[in-house]
């Protein structure tokens, strides 16, 4: 039986429908308070987009579009780190005169830690992976990691 395939115009139209949907479920969750339930519609967005991702026929992007994307993403983390960073110290300057902005400026620095550990460890795995047909279960494995972590920091800060 032949696998059906998308064209790269199907695939676009497709993602924007899912935005749409997903924009429409996740904040009419939020508006109920149902906030599990807008983590599964994003959750169930991704997975539709990594399967259909998955049959388009069509090239979606060539290296250079690879090259430049990461190019941009590591200039983004660099800003966001530093901008993270100068950020957490102005809070806490500002923790002298309201002591809720220290929670802001430790909400911050963790938010730049976490995203330069995620940055390291997808970064090591892509550079030990090399493209092979698991790839997809190894980064559901560090996600995961990444959110056991993420929420295990969480407890111990609400300690």
């Amino acid at each position: 039986m032949e696998k059906k395939t998308l064209s790269s115009k199907q695939f676009r139209t497709a993602k924007v429908v899912t935005a749409v949907i997903l924009a429409l479920a996740v904040s009419q969750a939020v508006v109920f308070k149902e906030y599990l339930v807008a983590a599964a519609a994003v959750a169930l967005a991704f997975v539709a987009m990594v399967f259909l991702k998955g049959r388009v026929g069509d090239v979606l992007a060539d290296e250079r579009d690879y090259e430049v994307g990461g190019r941009s993403a590591l200039l983004a983390m660099q800003i966001f780190g530093q901008a993270g960073v100068l950020g957490m110290f102005l809070f806490l300057a500002l923790a002298e005169r309201n002591p809720a902005w220290e929670a802001v400026a430790y909400t911050l620095a963790y938010a730049v830690m976490l995203l330069m550990i995620l940055y390291v460890l997808i970064f090591r795995f892509y550079n030990r992976v090399k493209f092979f047909e698991k790839k997809v279960l190894y980064l559901i494995f560090i996600l995961m990691l990444f959110s056991a972590a993420f929420l295990a920091c969480l407890k111990i800060w609400s300690l």
